[in-house]
């Protein structure tokens, strides 16, 4: 940040800017969008003004001159990834969730193929521009990256890459020029033959996963509808989906077979959706309408009459239009906005494509003597808040986690004072509020830590955070605010089991007989995905329970349910 503050304060000192981009225009517009809709400044705030900031900088200070060393560094950096990934891969290095074998530098493996996706034309064209010896080297790098992005097994990240890869020597090779459009088509009907037996492989080979997407899509699309202009908020989506989800299981709304796939989403795993959903109709034609402008680039008929030559090389806005196709493509299936280091990528692509779309002039005598200055002033402001409201956000987290780590520790009360100091930095933090419920919970100040957990409710779902409430009110006596409780986090995460079996232990105390022989037929019908001690000792106390009062609600025979009984 504090780099881009540099560079910032160097553009407005040496361009006098006469025109407005179009593209730079609405780019700007749906970064400053989430400011205008929300009630508080978040972290989600600061990410999309940074990235107007990164798309800022991109846009001014690259020409001829250094466009290579950008796209470089690019390459380094992704060739960096991709000796992590297979190092992971081969055991020398630890991956960075226990679920997965390669994640590279990311708990989420999906996060770091995206970016290896996007920095393929970067390396297609340093390719290009090479002619001589170091394009083996650069092979070398292309083949290091393709497998990493096939260790990463990220099926949008893959099928983005060769759609990118396409499209660039498209561009570059001037296909559309050379040929025929009869032979154009012939060849992509030869393609798409190809490529639909892989899809499906991909397709069987995750069909759990594919199959989750679409309930998320299926359940997304009816939350546009509900609110399709207001939106939930920008950065709620994971409160709102799974509150959603969470009512329609209750509900019984979702049939059976898409049943099995609910879980807890913290994404809708398509960016046009996940947008809609969060800031209404109005942020998704915002962000259309920037991919749009770009994609449409090569077709726009615009020269800057100053200048001799291109400012920016034909391969270079080759490049870089081919990663927006790719990023266009991959936001169908993945979460590219709320990764980081692959929107920052993209906004600096954009800010290279930019330089070609259509501007419009300004009168430069009134804007160069009277708006340059305070334009200047405005973004310095805005970017010296920007790195002082960060750093301070980060101190108050790092207090935040060493509150945490003293209630691990057992120091409850050097824990309270921690997390006490807080309270004005963090106050839209769910973790904050977790965390000081969790320190409450442990010293049994029960209504105090329910509190902090209802407020952490406002923005997040959580389940944990509804178990944690459920704890409280049966502490407090409140068994009904308890059982409502578990009914959420169990519907929430409904692949959780140990949610289902406290709940039903709270209906059997209530003598709710025909929700608690519910309860006990659903805890034997789920597979866990690791079958431990616990799991055996849910799944034998409900079958008790099912043997027992089945008589009552005229059950099928018990051994209809084929894998119980479960010996301990």
């Amino acid at each position: 940040m504090s780099l881009i503050l540099f560079l910032l304060v160097l553009i407005f000192k040496t361009n006098k800017v006469s025109a407005i981009n179009i593209s730079f225009f609405v780019f700007g517009l749906w970064c400053f969008y989430p400011l205008l809709i929300s009630e508080v400044f978040t972290h989600q705030n600061l990410y999309r003004l940074s990235a107007l900031m990164f798309y800022v900088v991109g846009f001014y200070i690259i020409n001829r001159q250094n466009i290579t060393i950008i796209f470089f560094a690019i390459c380094v950096v992704a060739t960096f990834e991709s000796i992590i990934c297979l190092l992971q891969y081969f055991k020398i290095l630890d991956s960075q969730n226990i679920y997965f074998t390669v994640t590279g530098t990311s708990q989420n493996p999906n996060v770091i193929a995206m970016f290896l996706a996007l920095s393929l034309p970067s390396v297609f064209y340093i390719y290009s521009f090479y002619k001589n010896n170091r394009r083996k080297m650069i092979g070398v790098i292309i083949i290091l990256i393709c497998t990493a992005l096939i260790l990463l097994k990220c099926r949008s990240a893959i099928i983005g890459a060769g759609f990118g890869v396409v499209v660039f020597y498209t561009l570059t090779l001037k296909i559309f020029k050379i040929y025929k459009a009869k032979h154009i088509i012939i060849v992509l009907f030869i393609g798409i033959g190809l490529l639909i037996p892989i899809v499906k492989y991909m397709y069987l080979n995750k069909k759990d996963s594919a199959d989750g997407r679409k309930l998320i899509w299926n359940i997304s699309t009816q939350m546009i509808l509900d609110s399709p202009f207001k939106g939930y908020g920008i950065g709620m989506f994971e409160r709102e989906y799974n509150l959603k989800q969470a009512w329609m299981i209750r509900n019984e709304q979702i049939e059976s077979d898409d049943l099995k796939n609910a879980d807890f989403v913290k994404m809708a795993y398509n960016d046009y959706i996940e947008t809609a959903i969060e800031g209404g109709l109005l942020y998704l034609l915002l962000f259309l309408m920037m991919l749009i402008i770009l994609l449409t680039t090569p077709f726009w008929k615009y020269e800057n009459k100053e200048d001799t030559e291109p400012k920016i090389p034909l391969e270079a806005q080759n490049a870089s239009y081919a990663a927006i196709t790719m990023f266009s493509l991959i936001a169908l299936f993945n979460f590219e906005i709320n990764a980081i280091p692959v929107f920052l990528l993209f906004s600096f692509y954009a800010s290279i494509l930019s330089q070609n779309t259509l501007s419009v002039k300004l009168p430069n005598k009134v804007f160069v003597k009277h708006l340059d200055k305070p334009a200047l002033g405005f973004v310095l402001i805005v970017s010296f808040y920007i790195l002082f409201w960060h750093i301070n956000q980060s101190k108050a987290h790092l207090k935040n986690k060493k509150a945490a780590d003293f209630l691990k520790e057992g120091k409850h009360k050097k824990a309270q004072e921690t997390v006490e100091t807080l309270k004005l930095k963090l106050k839209v933090s769910e973790s904050y509020h977790n965390n000081f419920g969790s320190i409450l919970l442990a010293q049994e100040k029960y209504l105090e830590a329910l509190a902090h957990f209802e407020t952490a409710k406002k923005l997040t779902s959580n389940p944990s955070i509804y178990e944690k409430s459920a704890i409280c009110n049966i502490k407090l006596k409140n068994r009904k605010d308890a059982i409502m409780n578990y009914e959420f986090a169990s519907s929430l995460s409904p692949k959780t089991m140990n949610y289902k079996y406290n709940l039903l232990k709270l209906l059997l105390a209530e003598k709710q007989l025909n929700k608690a022989y519910k309860t006990a037929t659903e805890i034997l019908k789920m597979k866990p995905l690791k079958v431990t001690h616990l799991t055996k000792l849910y799944q034998n106390e409900a079958f008790k329970v099912v043997e027992k009062y089945g008589f009552r609600f005229k059950s099928k025979p018990i051994k209809s349910l084929k894998y119980l009984p479960i010996n301990i």
